[in-house]
């Protein structure tokens, strides 16, 4: 879509066949999609993303996402920054990815119902991990982050996620990731998530590069929103500044990253 339009589908369906990367890319300012069913058949390539929105001030609305692999996706690359992308009242279910969000400023997500994630026999066999599935990705991972061409992304700077659930995903409910700031989550329901319900990286990295300010998720409120059957022995809220011991980082500094209040 390179004009700004509404497309309105009064509940039909779109469907992936197999090799379909992109059902609907988006690559025009205020473009609205409405009332749409999106069902991803093909499972061998987990990255595909169906709705690919490159266009600031749009809107995806009343929406049901069904399939494996990433589902909306919100990237930015070179001079291209889509901000201002509004997903509300949607439906995502079997995803690995079901939001994932890169390069953007304002996203807002509202009264949206995340579920499920990549069959685990299916993942177990062709991934080796049998639990993948995560509701909203914010921000990329460094395997995302195509830094040998010189693509660099800034992060998501400023999101509010209000008035959702997250039942029983496969993984986590919302995955903090790698880089941004002054995010928002209130008013949301977990249940039953697999892994963990929030996690937020502050400062995180696999290969000991993250980089305080500049590679670092920070500005994170996580307020009012309710953790319930979450699986034993993990975790409603994890706040992690490292998982490979190489980081020195300023735990102060750190911890004033993240306001957690009246959950």
């Amino acid at each position: 879509i390179n004009k700004s339009l509404t497309l309105k589908g009064d509940r039909a369906t779109i469907t992936t066949d197999a090799g379909y990367n992109i059902a609907i890319e988006v690559t025009q300012r205020e473009v609205q999609i409405r009332d749409l069913t999106f069902n991803k058949v093909d499972q061998t390539d987990r990255f595909n993303i169906v709705v690919l929105i490159n266009g600031s001030f749009c809107v995806v609305e009343n929406c049901e996402f069904i399939g494996n692999g990433s589902t909306v996706g919100e990237y930015g690359k070179g001079t291209t920054t889509p901000n201002n992308l509004k997903v509300i009242n949607c439906t995502f279910k079997n995803y690995e990815y079901c939001l994932k969000t890169a390069t953007s400023k304002n996203l807002i997500v509202s009264s949206c119902y995340f579920t499920g994630g990549i069959d685990p026999t299916y993942a177990a066999a062709n991934y080796g991990n049998s639990s993948m599935g995560d509701g909203i990705k914010m921000s990329l991972d460094l395997n995302d982050d195509d830094q040998s061409s010189g693509t660099a992304y800034t992060g998501l700077i400023g999101a509010s996620i209000t008035d959702c659930v997250f039942e029983d995903m496969n993984r986590d409910g919302i995955d903090l990731y790698y880089r941004g700031s002054n995010i928002n989550v209130s008013s949301c329901i977990f249940r039953g998530s697999v892994n963990k319900a929030l996690d937020i990286k502050v400062i995180y990295s696999s290969t000991g590069t993250s980089i305080p300010d500049t590679r670092q998720t920070r500005c994170v409120s996580v307020t009012n929103n309710q953790f319930i059957d979450l699986v034993p022995i993990n975790y409603a809220i994890d706040v992690i500044t490292t998982t490979d011991g190489t980081i020195t980082i300023d735990e102060n500094n750190s911890s004033q990253a993240v306001v957690i209040d009246a959950n």
